[in-house]
Formats: structure tokens, C-alpha cells, sequence
């Protein structure tokens, strides 16, 4: 029996006004269409999930080409992927007003915590503040070029060496993905924290098996990568304690990553445990270049006579004493394996979709459209950049599509570069409203000026030095392989290097 007292009257007559609050002004209806849903009761999106998953990059261009030429609700659609949904966003003026929403409003790292499984994946405090991520951008270039000439380049070619052989002029068949994992962990370890990094066998060995697990993880049983924690631990415990003691005793020390690090660390989080944590969330971050150079290799290994013979001219004609004294405003130069990186990254995404945002309260496009809070939108990136509308021969695998005097592109983006007047541009890590490998507006990648520079180092150190062919009668890898949103290079093809002989060339020539 209901007990009429003062303190049950108020939460009865709260509870009415609500009532009649909702009926008054009631939530405005999500008027979105979905694509390919299932008209199955309990069954719509799940299906929608499966017809997706039998041909990801098939099914998203489709339904872009169907809802880019709409404005209102239909200028974007519904996407199940099982895991979840995403409200994918096809119409030019809905991207430029999320890529400009405050984080507040839609929020990228809320995203990400819930995307990417960072507690588990990468710990319990980076989910709260990802503080790495953050040092790595505020520091990507400013502190890092003088360690790429110290060391760095020595330890790419160290590592290519391995792989094929400091003098070998046979041709040796070379694992690509396992090449490119290598050398980006080296160098960006040795820049990070110095060779005590760098050269820790074990430890590159931990990045990349981390590497190779974090999206499985991420999609299957998002544990995989807690056990690499532990390996790493006892392996760099010894010099990460003699970092923080002289940190802590405020002794010199090299002034990299690692000791930005230690000082943006909460003194509760200042431990060996939290730092390995950190290294493996920046590491993670640079995971993209692994894959970017990977696919990099595989467009070479196809096509070996038309582009090796032009990214190697214009290598020496900017590095006359090769890779030794490289600097970045020197690779900035070499327009061809820019304008080449760049058409690498168009057509082999590494995410279907970018500028993933978490909706953290009901928000309203210009155009009336209605997403209602805790919704999470998405912009088509493998979509978009193969947009007609933009590109001519969009299909087609350009790579000086973007050198002055080719038109392959039908219009400039708008964040070129060149037309704000940089003297020295890097076309590979600038963003436009057409190429969003880097995202674009108020946040995009933190970490694109020093992935651009890992990725140029890396490639033009092979192109000098090496000859690449194609292993006869070997397939061509394939480059199309999703785990949900993600697509995952081939990490099985091999392609043959040799060390390049000028000699030889000089001798053909005449």
C-alpha cells in the first residue's frame, strides 16, 4: 500500500512533471536512413552487419555514391558492423561541421576508449588521460630532427641490412610487413628513448607481434596485448628506473620522448609499470606507418621498372651522399615520393572510416539533421577518396597524381598546402576535405609530421640503396583484407631486394 508522506508526494509530483515534459516536447525522432538493414524485426542491423562484412569497401562506396548527392538525414546513412553502429556521414557540409565540433560536443578520444578497448588494451589510467598521445604531438618534429641525423638513419639501415644483407648482391626474398615493422620500431624507439630502446632485441621483437595482435585483440578477445606488458617489463625495467632517478635526482639526460614522458606523468604514475604502458601507447599510435610503408613496398614490388627508376633520380639528385646526412627539410624536396606516399595512403586505408566521434549530447547539424546522444559518427574515408567528383580515374593507382602539371585531381583541396604559401610543404601529411588519412580540421593526427618522416626515411633508404622485384610466378599480395573497419596488409608476401650497383648501371648505360 502506497504511504502518502511529504517526501513521497514530491518525488510522485516530480515524476508526473516529467511525465508531461516528455509528452509536451518529446525527443525529436532519428529520421536517418539505414543501408542494406534487414526488415526483420530484431534481426535489421545484425543482417545489415553481415551484408557489410562480405565486402566492406564494396558496400561502403556504394551506399556513399547513393547518399553524397543528398542533404537532411539522407546526406547520411546507418552502418552495422557487429559490433556496432555508425551514423556515416556522406554530404561535404555535415564532415566540416563534425571535423569543427568542440570535443565537448563530439568527442574523438571518447571514441576511441570505447573503439579501441583502451583500458584493457593499454591500461586503466591512459583511458582516462592519454597523455602519450599528446606528448607525441606537442613534440612529433620540434626536438626530434637533430636524433634523426645522431642515429636514427644509421638505425634503418641497420635494419634493412639485416633483413637483406649488408653486401648481397643476390637477390634475397624479403618478408614486407616484417621488414617495415622493424625498421619503424627501431627508428621511432631510438628517437623516442635512445638505443637502449632501439637495440633491445627482445623488445622490437614484443612491438611487433604487439603490433600484429592489436587489432585481432581489438576485435576478438582484446587480452592478447596485456601479456606483451609483462615481457616488456622486466625487459626495459633496468634503464626506464635509471630514467626516473635522473629525473627525479634532476641529472642530465637526453633530452627525447621518454623524458617528456616522465615529466608529464602524475608522481602517482611516475613508475616503470605505467611507463612501459606509455611507450606501448605511442608505439601503437606510429602503427599506421608500419602499414603505410608495408603497402608502399607492395606498390613498388608490382611496378618496379616504371617507379624505382624515378623515386631513385630524384633521391640523388636531393641526397647527394645518400641517406648519412638526411635531414627532413631534405626529404621534403622529393616531390615524386610524396605525390607517391600520398597515392599509396588514398587507395590503401588503414580505416575504412575516420573522424570517428562519440556524440556527448543530442547534437543538430546545420541542416536539421538529428543525432541523438551516444551515438557515434563516422566520415567515409576509403569512400571519399575514391570520389569522381574529385579524382579522375579513381580506381586507378596514380602515383604522380598529385605533381604540378598532372590533373589527375580534379580540383585542389582545400588545405593545400602550396596555397598557403609554405615555402617547403609536405604534401603526404597535409590535409584537405578530399584526403583525411591524417584527419582534418580542429584535431587532426598528432603524430602525422613524424610518421611522414619515419615513412620517407625508411622508403628512400631502400630506393638508393636496393633493387626490388616482384618473387616470380608469387602473387600479388592481397590488399584488401578487413577486420571490421580495418584493413590489415598482407603480412605473408615477400618481395626480392638486391643491394644496388651503380656499377652495374653505369656499365648497361654505356
Amino acid at each position: 500500500m502506497f504511504i502518502f508522506t511529504p517526501v513521497s508526494l514530491l518525488f510522485l509530483s516530480y515524476a508526473i512533471f516529467k511525465l508531461f515534459c516528455l509528452l509536451v516536447s518529446p525527443r525529436p525522432r532519428v529520421l536517418i536512413p539505414s543501408y542494406q538493414y534487414s526488415p526483420i524485426p530484431g534481426l535489421r542491423s545484425w543482417i545489415g552487419a553481415i551484408r557489410f562484412m562480405r565486402s566492406p569497401l564494396t558496400f561502403l562506396v556504394s551506399a556513399y555514391e547513393i547518399h553524397k548527392h543528398y542533404q537532411g538525414p539522407m546526406g547520411c546513412f546507418k552502418l552495422s558492423n557487429l559490433y556496432d553502429e555508425l551514423i556515416v556521414l556522406c554530404d561535404r557540409k555535415k564532415i566540416a561541421e563534425l571535423y569543427a565540433a568542440p570535443s565537448n560536443v563530439l568527442s574523438s578520444f571518447a571514441r576511441n576508449k570505447e573503439n579501441l578497448q583502451i583500458e584493457w588494451i593499454m591500461g586503466r589510467e591512459l583511458s582516462v588521460d592519454p597523455y602519450p598521445i599528446r606528448v607525441i604531438g606537442e613534440n612529433s618534429m620540434k626536438g626530434f630532427q637533430g636524433f634523426v641525423e645522431e642515429g636514427g638513419v644509421a638505425e634503418v639501415k641497420r635494419t634493412i641490412e639485416e633483413w637483406v644483407g649488408a653486401s648481397s648482391t643476390e637477390w634475397n626474398d624479403v618478408p614486407v610487413y616484417q621488414l617495415s615493422a622493424f625498421a619503424v620500431g627501431r627508428f621511432s624507439n631510438f628517437i623516442f628513448g635512445g638505443e637502449e630502446l632501439s637495440r633491445n632485441e627482445q623488445y622490437i621483437e614484443i612491438l611487433s607481434e604487439y603490433g600484429r595482435a592489436f587489432i585481432t585483440s581489438i576485435q576478438i578477445l582484446r587480452l592478447i596485448p596485456g601479456r606483451s606488458f609483462k615481457k616488456a617489463r622486466s625487459l626495459l625495467a633496468p634503464y626506464l628506473y635509471h630514467r626516473l632517478f635522473a629525473f627525479s635526482a634532476d641529472l642530465p639526460s637526453r633530452q627525447d620522448l621518454l623524458s617528456s614522458l616522465i615529466a608529464t606523468t602524475p608522481e602517482s604514475q611516475r613508475t616503470v609499470p605505467h611507463l612501459v604502458q606509455a611507450l606501448f601507447a605511442v608505439n601503437a599510435a606510429v602503427q599506421a606507418t608500419t602499414y603505410l610503408i608495408a603497402n608502399a613496398l607492395f606498390m613498388l614490388s608490382a611496378d618496379p621498372d616504371n617507379l624505382l627508376p624515378e623515386l631513385r633520380a630524384e633521391a640523388q639528385q636531393h641526397l647527394p651522399l645518400g641517406t648519412s646526412s638526411t635531414t627532413p627539410q631534405q626529404l621534403n624536396k622529393l616531390e615524386k615520393l610524396d605525390s607517391f606516399l600520398r597515392e599509396t595512403a588514398r587507395l590503401n586505408n588503414a580505416l575504412l572510416v575516420a573522424g570517428e566521434r562519440l556524440v556527448m549530447r543530442d547534437f543538430w547539424f546545420s541542416d536539421g539533421t538529428f543525432v541523438p546522444k551516444g551515438s557515434t559518427l563516422a566520415v567515409p574515408q576509403a569512400a571519399l577518396h575514391r570520389d569522381g567528383n574529385v579524382y579522375n580515374a579513381p580506381e586507378t593507382f596514380l602515383p604522380w597524381r598529385y605533381l604540378s602539371g598532372h590533373n589527375e585531381k580534379k580540383e585542389e583541396g582545400h588545405g593545400d598546402a602550396k596555397k598557403k604559401g609554405n615555402p617547403n610543404p609536405s604534401l603526404h601529411d597535409t590535409n584537405d576535405s578530399d584526403y583525411v588519412h591524417f584527419g582534418h580540421g580542429k584535431h587532426p593526427c598528432p603524430g602525422r609530421h613524424f610518421a611522414s618522416l619515419t615513412s620517407k626515411l625508411i622508403l628512400v633508404s631502400i630506393i638508393l640503396d636496393y633493387d626490388i622485384q616482384r618473387i616470380p610466378g608469387a602473387p600479388l599480395p592481397n590488399r584488401q583484407r578487413y577486420y571490421g573497419v580495418y584493413n590489415i596488409p598482407d603480412m605473408q608476401y615477400k618481395m626480392a631486394l638486391r643491394r644496388f650497383d651503380q656499377r652495374v648501371v653505369n656499365d648497361t648505360q654505356s
